[in-house]
């Protein structure tokens, strides 16, 4: 806890959120200042933050840890040695970030280390450093291709930020079976938009239309990404034909289709991402997709051995 102190007590961040009946934040909470100078949500159910919160600068003014049953480590104690635990001893904690806002209004958010960061918030140094880059090189994108797999989110041309980002994306996401498999799709436009820290590209796709490509800031951080610029801002579409497939993976994963002996890879491609995953026997791995309909059967090398429709 020590160390996320010094890294992010009485600095500037920049809020995220995704919308909470469209006009408030999820997560980000009035807070208040009790009389022994900690902080506490106003009202966890009601005192969500306006949306208009969200992207804003604020001031972090406390870092507190939180009452929960989530919080597992013990304050106050002592470990092996007979050494006191404090709060800033604690590795992994479950806490309370409260901010300043410029209009002095105070916002409250929970979470581990690794789920505030950047999701709920970042260091405004870190999010302008990457604005400027993404702002230069984003025109680059323009008139390049992209191609989309079973796991790729593609949304309607109409889509809003507002769609985007909340909690009822998949309304505006155009339907499985519209989302053109490892066809040439052709960047039209690209644009950053700072206020929810994440890149839009306009698709060209090959009957005429258009559709958005919408990636978020978990995809933007070049320290968690390998490969060139147009990899980075793709998101859940890549930016080439993986040269591994085969010219009979290539063309079942532009029909949908399953054939024994295709690759696990292909099979993502093709289809999408699991749901869930079981041991069937002789070291093979038993895969279900579209909430129990189909079932599929990977020998121990990962070759699709079976399938079953359950429609």
């Amino acid at each position: 806890m020590a160390s996320f102190k010094q890294a992010f007590l009485n600095q500037d961040v920049i809020v995220n959120d995704v919308p909470y009946n469209e006009n408030y934040c999820l997560e980000w909470v009035i807070a208040r200042q009790l009389p022994d100078g900690n902080y506490e949500a106003l009202d966890i159910l009601t005192g969500h933050k306006a949306i208009g919160y969200r992207g804003q600068t604020a001031t972090v003014i406390a870092v507190q840890l939180a009452k929960s049953f989530l919080q597992t480590a013990r304050v106050g104690g002592t470990n092996a040695f007979g050494e006191s635990v404090g709060e800033d001893d604690i590795d992994n904690p479950y806490m309370e970030i409260v901010v300043r806002f410029e209009d002095h209004t105070l916002a409250m958010v929970s979470g581990f280390p690794i789920t505030l960061v950047p999701e709920k918030m970042e260091l405004a140094s870190n999010r302008q450093s990457l604005r400027d880059e993404l702002e230069t090189k984003l025109p680059s994108v323009i008139g390049r291709k992209l191609y989309a797999v079973g796991f790729s989110d593609l949304y309607k041309p109409t889509a809003t930020i507002e769609e985007l980002t909340g909690l009822n994306a998949s309304r505006a996401r155009l339907s499985i079976t519209d989302v053109p498999r490892l066809q040439p799709l052709t960047i039209t436009k690209a644009k950053y938009v700072p206020d929810v820290n994440a890149v839009l590209l306009k698709l060209s796709l090959p009957d005429g239309t258009s559709a958005i490509a919408y990636t978020p800031s978990t995809y933007l951080q070049s320290d968690r990404h390998e490969g060139d610029f147009l990899s980075r801002v793709a998101g859940t579409l890549l930016a080439s034909i993986p040269s591994d497939l085969t010219a009979k993976e290539i063309e079942a994963i532009r029909g949908m289709k399953l054939f024994r002996g295709m690759s696990k890879d292909a099979l993502d491609y093709a289809i999408g991402f699991k749901e869930s995953e079981n041991d069937w026997g002789r070291g093979g791995k038993q895969r279900i997709y579209f909430g129990g309909k189909l079932n599929v059967y990977l020998d121990n090398s990962g070759k699709v051995e079976d399938w079953q429709s359950l429609d």
